[in-house]
């Protein structure tokens, strides 16, 4: 065989066999990629020979988170309690021995210095009644009846009045002699009213000029001394004002001095050792009895005896103590009659007050006459007085105001050594 003819056979094996690698190669691609033919199906009318089949795969649910029942949050643990601790109470110590004394150590011992005498009047000569204060009097009766000088006073623009010590020092013998005249008036006690400030509305008419002005009381005591004041203003009249001061005794008041303030003003001293009464400016001079007032302190003992005893005064008894009166000088005795009946006072912005009745009707064709309205509540201090004169002239005092006030004792007088 020619040469030429062997290289074309040869050639066209060559490309045979290219060709059968070729279509093996894309035969094993096509089954890679379509799949094995499903050989159950071949021969079935209406079914292709081979399909490709895809599906969605929906992602799982996401599981439902279950949820427990809240439970309750446990309470929070309580602090602990501490138990308390019982005092522990200390031992008593044992006293320790005392040593005897020495005769020598006894023989040095100090002896303690006699008080300091008042170089005036000596606390011994003088008696302080007992202390009832502001419940005594107040209940010294048979219906116990609360004070209105206990309440505490109302706000005061200014010094407070009654807070320094009363100023009096009578010498030891006139102290004495005053008690012993005082006690010779009789032994009815008495029980006197704490001091006080009271307050007055004077209504009347006085030489033809009407009159409409506060007044006030000022008393004041520190259980040895005491001093009283009345003031009385009025722009037409000027002052007709009384002052008074003494001492305090188991029997109520022993005037030393006293004064009436006016265009004229008119004194009165005391002379308890000369029994004897003095008057200035007039320079006149009477008999002092025992237990002789002025028309101030007057206002304050009959208080003091009602309170001392109210059984001693009932209704339609009468109470006598001798005056010593500025016009014209002169001592007369005072009879004042208790009322049958108690009578109620419209006062201390209108709230009524209980009181007992006591009239004084003139002794001469000078003398003034006087009703008296004495209020346990106000520890029997005036709520009332009504005064008329013997020339007509009457002035009507309301209480509108009471409070207690606070006197400071006086500092003893040392004498010097």
């Amino acid at each position: 065989m020619p040469a030429a003819t062997i290289r074309t056979l040869s050639h066209d094996s060559q490309q045979r066999r290219l060709l059968i690698c070729t279509a093996a190669a894309l035969a094993v691609h096509a089954l890679m990629i379509l799949g094995l033919p499903r050989w159950g199906n071949v021969g079935r009318p209406g079914l292709g020979t081979s399909a490709l089949v895809t599906r969605m795969i929906a992602p799982a649910a996401p599981a439902q988170k279950t949820e427990s029942p809240e439970q309750p949050a446990a309470p929070e643990p309580s602090p602990p309690v501490e138990k308390p601790v019982e005092p522990v109470t200390p031992a008593e110590p044992k006293p320790l021995p005392v040593p005897k004394p020495t005769e020598a150590a006894t023989s040095k011992a100090v002896q303690p210095k006699k008080p300091t005498e008042r170089k005036e009047t000596t606390q011994s000569a003088i008696a302080t009644p007992p202390s009832g204060g502001a419940t005594g009097a107040a209940g010294a009766g048979s219906d116990v009846e609360p004070s209105i000088l206990s309440l505490p006073p109302p706000p005061q623009f200014g010094p407070f009045p009654g807070t320094t010590p009363v100023e009096l020092r009578p010498t030891d013998a006139d102290a004495a002699t005053a008690l012993a005249s005082i006690k010779s008036a009789g032994d009815a006690p008495t029980l006197l009213p704490q001091p006080a400030q009271v307050t007055y509305r004077a209504k009347g008419t006085v030489g033809g000029t009407p009159v409409d002005v506060p007044s006030k009381l000022l008393w004041r005591h520190d259980g040895t001394y005491y001093e009283s004041q009345w003031i009385f203003y009025q722009a037409r009249l000027g002052e007709q004002s009384r002052f008074a001061n003494g001492l305090v005794t188991p029997q109520g008041l022993a005037p030393l001095a006293a004064s009436f303030r006016t265009k004229g003003d008119v004194s009165m001293t005391f002379d308890h050792p000369g029994d004897r009464l003095n008057f200035a400016p007039e320079l006149s001079e009477w008999k002092m009895l025992p237990g002789t007032q002025d028309r101030l302190s007057l206002l304050v003992q009959l208080g003091a005896l009602i309170a001392g005893d109210p059984k001693r005064y009932p209704p339609g008894s009468t109470i006598t103590l001798p005056i010593a009166v500025p016009n014209p000088p002169s001592v007369l005795e005072w009879s004042f009659v208790i009322d049958q009946e108690e009578q109620t006072i419209e006062g201390m912005a209108g709230k009524p007050l209980r009181t007992i009745h006591l009239t004084h009707e003139p002794a001469n064709a000078t003398d003034a006459r006087m009703e008296l309205w004495l209020a346990p509540s106000l520890e029997y201090l005036p709520a009332r007085i009504q005064v008329t004169e013997a020339n007509g002239d009457l002035l009507d005092f309301v209480v509108q105001q009471a409070f207690g006030i606070q006197v400071l004792r006086p500092i003893p007088v040392t004498s010097p050594k």
